[in-house]
């Protein structure tokens, strides 16, 4: 988890929700669920691609909110 903060310290950023914990067999495995405002389409795909290359990560998911303008 240390290593997936600083690649959101390095450049100042800040999410609005960080939670993780351990999971799986013997609670070897962690997942961390992040979620922010600060980033446009490029820099999310960015940090993504940062986060894959990290040793022991196997997966990275990423997904956009979207918000319906209503009248």
């Amino acid at each position: 988890m240390p290593l997936i903060m600083e690649l959101w310290a390095k450049p100042g950023l800040i999410p609005e929700r960080w939670h993780g914990g351990r999971m799986g067999q013997g609670a070897r495995e962690m997942y961390i669920d992040i979620e922010t405002s600060e980033l446009d389409a490029a820099g999310a795909r960015h940090v993504a691609e940062s986060m894959r290359c990290v040793f022991g990560v196997t997966q990275v998911l990423l997904s956009e909110k979207r918000f319906a303008a209503t009248a």
